[in-house]
């Protein structure tokens, strides 16, 4: 009887390490990447306001940088009136900040706050039309990031809620 006993505590040990485990694992977001054709930049497919687009995954980058041409109800004119809040440099003309809903992979963030502005330069040096830059704002939202070059994939994990 005492051997039958020790057995059922250990499969119940087992059952309940696991368990967590199956939480953590559910809480996961694999999301994949791809390399631009010049200069090697990361790609990562995202969502703004349920469009797919194009961003360069920058974890240099303090904002997220949406292109004018991406959000369609911006214009260069506008931007070439609008000033972005001060910063560390000033004031500068030529973005604004503006509110989107911003998907990646199953994550979403609605009224998101990124810096539109004309992204059409960058698309020379990458080779690829660039639609945003993801950047550390959106990033440090999750409790681990994991890039997996080997995989070429982001892994988001979110925070205990």
């Amino acid at each position: 009887m005492a051997g039958k006993s020790n057995t059922l505590r250990i499969a119940a040990a087992i059952v309940l390490a696991l368990v967590p485990t199956v939480a953590v694992a559910q809480d996961k977001n694999t999301v994949p990447l791809r390399h631009s054709p010049k200069a090697g930049a990361l790609l990562i497919e995202v969502q703004v306001n349920g469009r797919p687009r194009t961003f360069i995954l920058d974890t240099g980058a303090q904002n997220c940088i949406i292109d004018l041409r991406s959000v369609g109800f911006l214009t260069l004119a506008d931007l070439n009136s609008a000033f972005v809040k001060d910063g560390v440099s000033g004031s500068k003309k030529g973005a604004v900040f503006i509110l989107v809903s911003l998907r990646v992979g199953g994550k979403e963030f609605r009224e998101w706050e990124a810096m539109a502005t004309d992204l059409r330069n960058m698309e020379k040096d990458f080779g690829t039309r660039v639609d945003g830059i993801l950047a550390l704002d959106f990033l440090a939202k999750f409790k681990r990031v994991t890039l997996d070059f080997e995989h070429m994939t982001l892994e988001l994990e979110s925070r205990p809620r």
